[in-house]
């Protein structure tokens, strides 16, 4: 339930402009939700921020597990820019072996797969928009995503994997 109230209350004050900037977002929306999913904000070997990425790049935040290795790449921008920088940092986790992205302005989350095939939105997984949906269903989604265990065990990739496939699917004709 803590997730829920964690959105309900996000989505009202990015409604009333109160996260105007990136390392607004990245503190009151970022780390008040990954807390909720179980990470150890205050672990900077879990989530760890501006992550030195291989080719001089830093994702805003680096969650590992096992420590230090990282599972997932988070990158911030300020509201109404989250798409902002998906190629660079893309390209950046592929050499960094890093398997899942996410991009997030607070608004939308992006999961982003590097390793798959095409263009930059052809590995999106997954687009969420806290603004269209009730709390109880963004949080089930960034709960299968983004919760601490789900990225631990993999499931949180997998699931990934399996709906960027699902998106990505040839269009199906019937009959000639």
């Amino acid at each position: 339930m803590a997730l829920e109230d964690t959105i309900a209350d996000v989505v009202e004050k990015l409604r009333d402009g109160a996260f105007p900037n990136e390392r607004s977002v990245s503190q009151h929306v970022v780390l008040r939700i990954l807390s909720d999913l179980h990470w150890d904000v205050f672990e900077p070997s879990v989530v760890w921020p501006e992550y030195a990425t291989s080719g001089g790049g830093r994702a805003d935040f680096a969650l590992c597990e096992p420590r230090s290795k990282p599972k997932v790449l988070i990158e911030v921008k300020q509201p109404g820019r989250a798409e902002g920088g998906v190629q660079q940092s893309l390209e950046h986790a592929f050499h960094t072996a890093v398997h899942f992205v996410v991009f997030t302005d607070g608004r939308t989350w992006s999961f982003h797969l590097p390793a798959e095939p095409g263009d930059h939105e052809d590995r999106r997984a997954f687009k969420l928009d806290l603004y269209e949906h009730p709390a109880r269903w963004s949080a089930a989604v960034l709960e299968s995503y983004l919760h601490w265990r789900a990225v631990a065990s993999g499931k949180a990739l997998e699931s990934a994997c399996n709906e960027c496939r699902m998106l990505n699917l040839p269009a199906v004709t019937f009959g000639a």
